[in-house]
């Protein structure tokens, strides 16, 4: 190529990268609006000043949209409330967040705490969640404790089995959870089909109940059982819900429904909670499990390693194969 040409390329590539330089500096100096698609019970005017207030003080600076209305493609942040017998739930997705919140709190203090997990749970700066634990300490309190625990899937035969593993019909499996805290813990499966099955709390796979104590370990199903889990003959993708909390939950299997709706941006389908992709079957023997913590820590590929401050979600992904 001739040193002409070459030249001509290079000042072309440099022009296209100011110009992207500019655009995302054009994008991020564009205002934002907040918009209340649903208020629940509230005026949406109190909805919009204290989506506006936190939001602004923890993601970006919003404000009230013109009297003319926004255009589609503006810059918004899109908030939904809805109310029910078991309290608040909110959504709020934008720019910079895409994130739910929930609580069981009567009126605006509800509203509020529902409104401030939706942006703890993704906030990335530990200064900005340091700073809505002391001026909120009264309503997230419990969201700003650490939560932390192991989670670790074995098959038959006691050896681990790794996220992503492929399995087949007839493979049976339990896992082990091992709080470092005290903690909430709720488990739901979810096969190819969509189906979703409640694994914990739940007393057909285990007679021990949430709070789970710091520094045991709890087998589901226990070890002293008959029972195992085992995978069908409906292939696929089979996925497993891990929710960590430090403050218990009403309805953890509509919250899992909505964190799915959330995610692929449409409504949860109402699956009924089945069993098809993972069920429960009996034990073809005893399972022998030498769980040693220092070879966890060691080989991390063998644990799901779990830490955060008041909530955290897990996905363990398995491919159920022919």
């Amino acid at each position: 190529m001739k040193p002409a040409a070459k030249s001509g390329i290079t000042f072309f590539i440099a022009i296209l990268f100011t110009l992207i330089l500019f655009s995302n500096a054009l994008a991020e100096n564009q205002d934002c609006y907040v918009h209340i698609e649903k208020s629940g019970n509230f005026d949406p005017n109190i909805v919009s000043s204290s989506a506006i207030s936190i939001i602004s003080q923890y993601v970006e600076k919003v404000k009230i949209p013109p009297p003319g209305g926004f255009k589609m493609k503006d810059c918004s942040y899109n908030v939904s409330l809805s109310e029910s017998m078991d309290g608040f739930f909110l959504s709020v997705s934008g720019r910079k967040i895409n994130s739910i919140g929930n609580s069981n709190l009567p009126g605006i203090n509800g509203f509020t705490q529902s409104l401030l997990r939706s942006i703890y749970r993704i906030l990335e700066s530990e200064d900005k969640k340091q700073d809505i634990c002391r001026k909120y300490n009264d309503l997230m309190k419990g969201d700003c404790q650490t939560v932390e625990a192991i989670v670790m899937l074995f098959d038959d035969k006691g050896s681990p089995i790794a996220n992503g593993s492929d399995v087949r019909e007839g493979d049976q499996f339990n896992f082990m959870i091992r709080p470092a805290s005290e903690l909430f813990a709720y488990i739901i499966s979810k096969d190819s089909n969509n189906n979703m099955f409640k694994i914990f709390p739940n007393e057909d796979v285990a007679n021990f109940d949430n709070p789970l104590k710091a520094g045991h370990d709890y087998y589901l199903p226990p070890q002293e059982s008959n029972l195992i889990f085992e995978f069908d003959h409906h292939t696929g993708n089979e996925k497993l819900y891990f929710l960590f909390s430090a403050t218990p939950m009403n309805d953890p299997n509509d919250f899992f429904k909505k964190v799915e709706a959330l995610e692929i941006k449409k409504k949860s389908n109402g699956s009924k909670m089945t069993t098809r992709g993972i069920g429960l079957a009996k034990s073809k023997g005893k399972v022998k499990i030498n769980l040693q913590t220092k070879k966890i820590k060691k080989n991390n590929a063998l644990a799901e390693i779990l830490k955060g401050t008041g909530m955290i979600i897990q996905t363990i992904s398995l491919n159920h194969l022919p």
